[in-house]
């Protein structure tokens, strides 16, 4: 369980971060998700901004991580 004063933008935004890094989903997503379950949420601007900023670096490492696998499967001897 995860929670701040009012539930609205901090709680949120840890929540929709964890998403974003755990389940590796773009932040349109996992701010869906999050508001289907909590009707009233609403990071502020600057938690968003972060946010987009997050999803850019776990997003982009991801696509890093697979392309490294991929490149060590492509060279292993068969």
């Amino acid at each position: 369980m995860v929670h701040c004063r009012a539930g609205i933008s901090r709680s949120a935004t840890i929540c929709i971060a964890y998403l974003i890094w755990h389940k590796r989903i773009r932040l349109d997503e996992a701010f869906d998700y999050v508001k289907s379950r909590r009707c009233l949420i609403s990071p502020n601007f600057n938690f968003m901004t972060q946010l987009h900023a997050f999803e850019d670096q776990v997003l982009s490492k991801k696509i890093t991580m697979v392309s490294k696998s991929d490149a060590k499967t492509l060279k292993s001897p068969a």
